[in-house]
């Protein structure tokens, strides 16, 4: 049988095989060339914001509009619009937030040089971390612009030729900029914009209620002294302007005594077996929890009520009486309101009187809360 011989040519030292050894020791590995070097990794995305909830929103980058859910990240340039009964929530790596309303649209959401972005219609609310004096959080409009150090603020734009922006500080301040100059907003008021002027002024009942979803009404006398998501109502006729009031002018009075809430400090007393008072408050179309709190000691006398308070036709506290082993009723009731909450009080329709000889409704304070 034949077996097969092999050769080392590195052991040769002259022949054939040695020359083919020496030139493939002389032959050069061929360089490497952009042609056969592996792909670039492609930078990461640079994250603005990430959508934390969202319900019918839609992202806008490029002049495309996609369906988003909560979880997608916001890049440098692009934008937000919710439909008609949508809502987004927008979260900065500081933790500042920003709600969308429904039937708004953002543009333009950047970081480079402090947090900015533009409203172009709609309304965004806004907790603002602190920021850096000289990154500031921009807020801009078609009639001006916000800029923010750190504070809680709502800005509503109405565009169009004949448009305007709200700009609504809940706390902290806000400077606010048009063509008209620069006016500083703080905590409880709001600006109002075209792109040619402006006015500042305290907010309203109705505009604390829009802004921060919860308003605590204070029945009592004026000048006193409470938190800022407070408004009093002093028993004035109602009007306009004020958008709460009285069927009839009234009388705000405060008891005597330490009180640990200020705010069953006071009360307006009116009604009795079969006469009503009624008060109404303007507030923005939609579901209210509203809290009625009623009793005290009045003028001094521990024995009130009996109590009887109806808001929007249902029935809260129904001719119950207050005493010193319980002072104050609070109860609550979920309603809808068309623009205009009411609240009557009175018209208990029984025969109780307390020590005082008297039947009336004391009305310490409404929380209104939207739903």
């Amino acid at each position: 049988m034949l077996v097969p011989r092999t050769f080392d040519l590195s052991k040769q030292t002259e022949g054939p095989g040695l020359a083919v050894l020496e030139k493939a020791k002389e032959t050069p590995k061929p360089a490497a060339t952009v042609a056969n070097l592996p792909p670039p990794i492609p930078p990461a995305p640079i994250v603005v914001a990430r959508v934390e909830q969202a319900k019918g929103a839609f992202l806008m980058s490029n002049g495309l509009r996609t369906a988003i859910a909560a979880g997608c990240d916001l890049q440098p340039g692009q934008g937000l619009t919710t439909g008609d009964s949508g809502r987004a929530t927008l979260v900065f790596p500081d933790g500042t937030r920003v709600k969308l309303e429904s039937g708004t649209r953002i543009s333009e959401v950047k970081s480079e040089k402090g947090k900015s972005l533009e409203v172009e219609q709609g309304a965004v609310s806004a907790v603002v971390a602190k920021q850096d004096i000289d990154k500031p959080m921009i807020f801009a409009t078609p009639y001006g612009t916000a800029t923010v150090v750190g504070t809680s603020l709502r800005i509503a734009v109405v565009p169009g030729a004949s448009g305007s922006s709200l700009l609504q500080v809940m706390e902290g301040k806000v400077q606010f900029t048009n063509k008209a100059g620069t006016v500083m907003v703080e905590g409880g008021h709001e600006a109002r914009a075209t792109r040619a002027n402006h006015t500042s002024r305290a907010m309203k009942a109705e505009g604390l209620l829009e802004a921060w979803g919860t308003i605590k009404v204070s029945f009592g006398p004026e000048n006193r002294t409470l938190p800022a998501d407070c408004v009093i109502d002093s028993g004035k006729v109602y009007d306009d302007e004020r958008g709460h009031g009285w069927n009839r002018a009234m009388q705000g009075l405060t008891s005597p005594g330490e009180y640990s809430d200020p705010l069953e400090a006071s009360f307006i007393g009116g009604g009795s077996r079969q006469v009503t008072r009624t008060w109404w408050m303007r507030v923005p179309k939609g579901r209210y929890l509203v809290t009625v709190c009623v009793g005290g000691v009045g003028l001094g006398v521990a024995d009130q009520g009996p109590h009887m308070v109806k808001v929007q036709g249902q029935t809260v506290v129904n001719g119950e009486p207050t005493n010193p082993n319980r002072p104050f009723i609070r109860k609550e009731v979920l309603v809808d309101a068309e623009g205009k909450l009411t609240v009557v009080i009175g018209g208990h329709g029984t025969t109780q009187r307390t020590s005082d000889k008297d039947d009336d409704t004391l009305i310490n304070y409404l929380i209104i809360q939207r739903r």
